[in-house]
Parts: C-alpha cells; sequence; structure tokens
C-alpha cells in the first residue's frame, strides 16, 4: 500500500464521526493485494468485522486472488469456504481465482471438484473460465484436453478469443505440434478473431526451439507486414534462438532493430545478450554491454552479474571477475549460492585453491550455505591442485564431473597415495 494511503486510512478511521465504509475499506485491501501485502490485507479484514463493517465478496475475491497468487490456495479455499458460511455466496470471480491457482499448483483432481461444485451451485463459467483451463491444460502439454474445453465453450455458446487460440498455439508448440499450430493461425484469420503480436511470438518461439530460425525469421517479416509490432519478447525470443544456433552475427542487427522499433532492452534481453557473448567469448563487448546498461540500471540483477562473472572467469578473466564479485554488496544485490560456486570454481581453475577455500569458509559461515554443486567445484580443485588429502576429508554427494576426473586419475596416476585416494573415492 503507498505510504500516504496508508497515513490517510489511518486519520480517517481516529475520526468517529467518519466511518470507513465497505468500498472505502475494499480500495485499500486491494491496494494491499496487488502490492503482495497479503497478511496485512487478512488483518484489515480482520478489523472491517471487529467494527462491524461486513465485507462482501469484492473483499474476500481480491485477498484469495493474492493468496492464490502466492501459491496459499488452500488458505484460499478456507477463505472460501468463510464466505459462504457468512452467506456471502462465491461468484464466478471467486471461482475462476480458485481455478488458476488450483491449475498452478497441478492439483487436477481439486480442479474437478471445483467445476463440479460450480454447476451445483449453477455458476456458470465465462469466457475466463475456459481460458484458464486452455491454457493450464496446453501448458501440461495435454493439448487434446485443451481442444475438449474449447469444444465445449462452442457447444455453450461462449466464442473462443483470441487469447483462447494463443494459448491452444502454445500447447502445439510445446510438444512440437508446428504444423497444428499453424492451422489454429489460419483458422483464427478465417473466422475474423485476428490475431495478435503474441499470437506470432508464440510460434516464433516454437520454431526457434526446433532450431527453424529462418521460419522464426519469416514469421517476424509477416507480422511486421500485417501491421503488427513485434514486443521485446518476440526480439528476446529471437535472438535466443540466434545464438544457441551460432548465428551471433545476425543478433546485433535484430538489437538495433528492436531498438529502432521503440522496444526498450529488459531484464530478459540483457541476460541473453551477457550469456550468448560471453559464450561466444565476446567478453569485451560482454563488458561494454553490461556497463552501458549498468549506467541505465537495467542490470541491477544477481543472475545478469552470475553470467559475466561465470564468462569472465571461464575466458580467464578472474581478476575482472573478482572485480564485480567484491563489488555486489555495495551494489546491493547479494551474492548467492551459484555466484560462490562461480567463483570457486574460477579460482580453482586459477590454481587459487587456498582463496577458493577462503571463499567456502565464509558460505559456511553465513546465510548463503554451500550446497553439493559447491563442494564438487572444491573437491575438484583439490584433484587439480594435487590437494588429496583435503580431497578425501570432504563428505558431499559426488557428481559426474567429479566421479569422471576421479576416474581419468585412476587411469593416469601412479603414485600409490593417489591411487589409495581414487580406489577410496570410488568405493
Amino acid at each position: 500500500m503507498p505510504l500516504e494511503a496508508g497515513d490517510l486510512f489511518k486519520k480517517l478511521i481516529t475520526f468517529q464521526e467518519i466511518q470507513p465504509n465497505v468500498v472505502m475499506y475494499n480500495t485499500i485491501i486491494d491496494g494491499l493485494c496487488k502490492t503482495s501485502n497479503t497478511s496485512m490485507a487478512l488483518k484489515l479484514l480482520r478489523k472491517m468485522e471487529e467494527i462491524g463493517c461486513n465485507p462482501d465478496a469484492v473483499t474476500y475475491n481480491s485477498i484469495i486472488d493474492s493468496l492464490c497468487k502466492e501459491r496459499r490456495v488452500d488458505q484460499a479455499l478456507v477463505l472460501v469456504s468463510e464466505m459462504t458460511g457468512k452467506g456471502i455466496p462465491p461468484n464466478v470471480i471467486t471461482y475462476n481465482t480458485l481455478l488458476q491457482g488450483l491449475c498452478s499448483s497441478g492439483r487436477w483432481e481439486d480442479t474437478e471438484c471445483l467445476l463440479t461444485e460450480m454447476g451445483v451451485r449453477k455458476i456458470s463459467s465465462d469466457l475466463h473460465t475456459y481460458n484458464i483451463l486452455v491454457d493450464a491444460y496446453c501448458k501440461e502439454g495435454r493439448t487434446t484436453y485443451a481442444e475438449d474445453v474449447i469444444e465445449i465453450m462452442i457447444q455453450k455458446g461462449v466464442p473462443p478469443d483470441s487469447i483462447t487460440y494463443n494459448a491452444l498455439m502454445d500447447g502445439y508448440c510445446l510438444t512440437g505440434k508446428m504444423d497444428r499450430a499453424l492451422e489454429v493461425l489460419n483458422y483464427m484469420r478465417s473466422n475474423e478473431i485476428w490475431p495478435d503480436c503474441y499470437s506470432y511470438t508464440i510460434l516464433i518461439n516454437g520454431y526457434c526451439k526446433r532450431q527453424e530460425l529462418d521460419k522464426a525469421i519469416s514469421l517476424l517479416r509477416q507480422m511486421s507486414a500485417e501491421g503488427l509490432k513485434p514486443v521485446v519478447e518476440t526480439y528476446n525470443t529471437l535472438m535466443h534462438g540466434l545464438f544457441q544456433m551460432g548465428r551471433h552475427n545476425e543478433v546485433d542487427n535484430l538489437f538495433h532493430e528492436m531498438l529502432k522499433e521503440g522496444n526498450k532492452p529488459n531484464i530478459v534481453t540483457c541476460r541473453i545478450l551477457l550469456d550468448g557473448l560471453c559464450k561466444n567469448r565476446y567478453m569485451d563487448e560482454a563488458i561494454s554491454f553490461f556497463r552501458v546498461n549498468e549506467c541505465k540500471g537495467i542490470v541491477h540483477d544477481i543472475q545478469i552479474h552470475n553470467i559475466l562473472i561465470d564468462g569472465l572467469c571461464k575466458n580467464r578473466k578472474l581478476d575482472e571477475a573478482r572485480n564485480i564479485f567484491d563489488k555486489l554488496a555495495s551494489s546491493g544485490l547479494q551474492p548467492n549460492v551459484m555466484t560462490h560456486n562461480i567463483m570457486i570454481r574460477g579460482l580453482c581453475q586459477e590454481g587459487l585453491f587456498e582463496e577458493a577455500k577462503e571463499l567456502l569458509s565464509k558460505m559456511e559461515t553465513s546465510i548463503c550455505l554451500p550446497d553439493d554443486v559447491t563442494y564438487n567445484k572444491i573437491i575438484r580443485g583439490s584433484l587439480l591442485n594435487k590437494r588429496y588429502e583435503e580431497a578425501a576429508a570432504r563428505k558431499f554427494s559426488e557428481d559426474a564431473s567429479t566421479t569422471s576426473m576421479v576416474l581419468d586419475l585412476l587411469s593416469k596416476e601412479q603414485d600409490p597415495s593417489v591411487l589409495a585416494f581414487c580406489k577410496w573415492f570410488l568405493q
């Protein structure tokens, strides 16, 4: 809740002559929920009841929606039972919200029960209800079920819209049925349900995943010819696909085209470009891109820093990686376990095993505790630096890379102590 709204509300309830009504409470509760202050919204609901201001379906729907978005569906279901017990009948908005939460959590049996309950209460499904189901089935790859839902929609006189068909196209793309996805696009056109930029972005993403980049680029040109302006997600998808296929020379042109079209890079754009530049060893360009966007405040994200630090370490630029790592805290960013793992691997790779151990020790006494990946990197560092006694001193769940390294060591080394360690490790 914005501070001004909260202060105003507190002042209002201190004046006895100004008694907040349900509309005023609902406005504040909705604001709290939209800013993820669900617990405070629940407290305010209880405050309403204390002063005798009866909540309505709008009050409950706001909080139920917020709980479902936070994956607290069971608490949302309790609130539905509460509102029913108070004689406030749930409406289609209530059920749509619960359906979204249950489908997102993969609770299909509960979803079926909820749909049955809607039927018992004679609450008719609306377009949004059906779209939730179509989208959920398609995300699970269950396109046959989604098709059945669309058939029921048509039978009940609820015409599918572009959101319905976009979800179905996405489902076909996820399951590699690009021909079926194109059929949906053509069906939309023939029935005057005009595809939007997201329709094309879904198809472009599908072709990129199948590594059919020329078809994806052709669709980009087609949507522009039809007067549809590509969005940043469209360009992100294509640039990622081009990097994946090693066609990095085309990314620069596409990036500048995106800027020319008025699309500003977002966090995802930065991640894709930095990752692509680092993996293709364009480290000067990666650092330059990072610095430019750092000034714009776009790259204030630990994942982006991880990508760059990882690229620098893999390209043997440890000093620059260490410099960025050391400045994270002053930039207001908290290094996570992945950040530490990247640095430990980079230090071990450069033979700085003592510094890697020191970093591990700091992790073990901080809130960012090491995981099995961390210990595997330290063990491989121990082996790389011939510190076998330290490798044997640690307990961890070894991964395939560590085991492979030990097997390789066993086949090459003749030193009895090394062979003894290898045999101990493989027991």
